[in-house]
This record gives C-alpha cells, structure tokens and sequence, in this order.
C-alpha cells in the first residue's frame, strides 16, 4: 500500500521544465531588430478617428525592437530598407531594380512589439521586446535616423505606445521580412559591414 506523501511529481515537473526550456531557446534564438516591408500604393496610421500620417506610393515598414538591440541594428535596418530594390524601372522595364529613395516615394514606419511574440501556450508572450521605457527613445531615433539618410519629408511615422489603425493597400502583393543578426561582421565605428 503506498502513501500519498510517495506520489513522485516528477512528470509535471519534467514538463514545466521543459516548456520553460522551449521558451527560453525562443528567446536566445532570435536577438535582431525586425522589420516587416510592404510595399504600397498608399498607407496611413489612423488614432482616436484622426489620421495622423499618410505616405502615397512608398514603403510600410513595421517595425519590431528586440531587448538587446543596439546602433548597430538599427543601422543595418535603416540601411537595407532604404536600398532594397523592390520597385520596378518603368523606362527599362526592368523589375526589381529601384529601391524607395530612387522612386522618391515615401516610407512609413510603425512600431510594433507584436512583432516578437512567441505562444505560451494560446497566450502571446511579447518577453522579447524591448521594454517601452527604453523602446521609445530607441525607436525615436530610429526614426531621425531614417530622415537623415534619406528625407525628413519623405519619412513618416505613427505615435509610439498609442492604440493606431493602419491602414495600406499592398502593392503586388510585396512584403518582405528583415532580420538584422547577430552574427553579421561589426566594425569599431558601431556600424554593420556588408558586402552586398
């Protein structure tokens, strides 16, 4: 006859462990900044019924900070947004040959931390994402950085932290998903080496 005090509970535990070990890969996985690029043919960001920015033809870029980002990332993003060739070239007929700058069109950023959510479970679990404290003034630069390499016109953004309605028609469809990484080469000058 045995004891209830006997009963191992070591199965749950196993389990529990496990899944805390899961999670806890997920998150050493993935340490970049992300961006998701739409190309369109407009975009706005709407808040509390008043639209607050709007770009005609460009690029809408979401954009995910991850807690270990630093200037190094954010000036691969900015770089690579900037230059990635996903216009068409309408007097040579060529597609896939212009990047946004080329086209003067314009770019729209919006932060989105939803961007590093992993599933606890059915629960979004947004651990990852750089904390809004330290998010803001990040992204904000982000934001300047973006205007100083291009166009403080052309570059628009949302409101950070406040509850938006984004509004695009995607054209193509075109959306594309950029990870900077931490395993790219970075120079003493803070900035990304990359051969392409």
């Amino acid at each position: 006859m045995f004891s209830p005090c006997c009963l191992s509970p070591a199965p749950a535990i196993r389990l529990v462990t496990s899944k805390r070990r899961l999670h806890l890969r997920r998150r050493n996985e993935i340490r970049a900044m992300r961006a998701v690029v739409q190309r369109v043919i407009s975009a706005s960001v709407e808040v509390e019924g008043r639209i607050v920015s709007e770009i005609g033809p460009g690029l809408l870029v979401l954009v995910g900070l991850h807690e270990s980002d630093t200037d190094s990332d954010a000036e691969y993003i900015c770089r690579k947004v900037l230059n990635m060739r996903l216009f068409p070239n309408e007097s040579t007929g060529r597609g896939w040959d212009q990047n946004v700058m080329q086209m003067n069109y314009g770019v729209l950023l919006v932060s989105q931390f939803t961007l590093y959510g992993f599933l606890k479970g059915n629960k979004p679990d947004f651990h990852v994402a750089m904390p809004p404290q330290m998010a803001k003034p990040f992204y904000e630069s982000l934001v300047e950085r973006f205007r100083k390499a291009y166009s403080p016109d052309a570059v628009k953004d949302g409101i950070f932290g406040a509850k938006m309605k984004v509004n695009l028609v995607n054209d193509g469809p075109v959306t594309m998903q950029l990870d900077s990484s931490p395993s790219l080469p970075r120079n003493t000058n803070n900035k990304v080496e990359d051969s392409s």
